[in-house]
């Protein structure tokens, strides 16, 4: 079994309001990557439900490993490309 990492945004307050963002969603995917092998991706989506701006945060640092709908981490994609 596939270690489990949870990834979140590191932003806590809405950057409107200020009030504390709410969870939206969850979400797992599994990334394969060169360096760390097979991980499940554990990620957290956030928004604010008190205002009316209708962004919704996620994880920076998964974002910065694998691209949007994609598996293979960046590190797999240039030793393919």
């Amino acid at each position: 079994m596939p270690p489990i990492v949870n990834f979140r945004t590191a932003r806590e307050n809405c950057p409107e309001c200020g009030k504390k963002l709410k969870v939206q969603k969850t979400d797992t995917k599994i990334i394969y990557s060169l360096h760390i092998g097979k991980v499940i991706a554990h990620q957290t989506f956030l928004h604010c439900d008190s205002c009316t701006c209708s962004d919704v945060y996620f994880s920076e640092e998964l974002n910065n490993l694998v691209p949007k709908h994609c598996n293979f981490s960046y590190d797999v994609l240039v030793y393919v490309g």
